[in-house]
């Protein structure tokens, strides 16, 4: 298993957008890697819902889920590739977080590339929300075949 993380705060815009400096990792054609993100999340308030998705080069598969707080005391597990935005509309965050403004977004999966390329991180924030993914979020990945 490697490792990658991210060195400064990136913050999210109202856009879906590649995160740039946000943990990722060299993929290649035909092979199968899996992943997990741990992302650390900081939103102004508990109405500035966030979306995360990992995007990458042409791919043949990318299966994954997202974990997110979406209270105290309750986690919205979603699937990803309703998420994915090669594959579906779906760009808009939910309207809420955590009432506890810093939580962990959890994402995991496996992808099979059909061009090398890199992995990253795409985010966005609902319209009226202020968020940033903060430094020391990080990606584990391996080869898996």
């Amino acid at each position: 298993m490697k490792i990658d993380v991210q060195p400064s705060d990136i913050a999210l815009t109202t856009t879906l957008a590649d995160l740039v400096g946000s943990p990722g990792f060299f993929i290649k054609a035909g092979r199968t890697y899996a992943f997990r993100y741990r992302l650390d999340v900081s939103v102004a308030a508990s109405t500035d819902g966030v979306l995360f998705h990992p995007d990458g080069p042409a791919l043949t598969r990318l299966s994954y889920n997202v974990q997110t707080p979406s209270s105290a005391t309750a986690t919205t597990l979603s699937n990803g590739n309703d998420l994915w935005k090669g594959a579906a509309t779906t760009t808009t965050p939910p309207t809420t977080a955590p009432a506890s403004l810093d939580f962990i977004v959890i994402v995991e999966g496996i992808v099979t590339p059909s061009a090398s390329g890199s992995v990253s991180m795409w985010g966005v924030v609902e319209a009226a929300g202020v968020a940033t993914l903060k430094a020391g979020s990080f990606v584990e990945y391996a080869l898996v075949k």
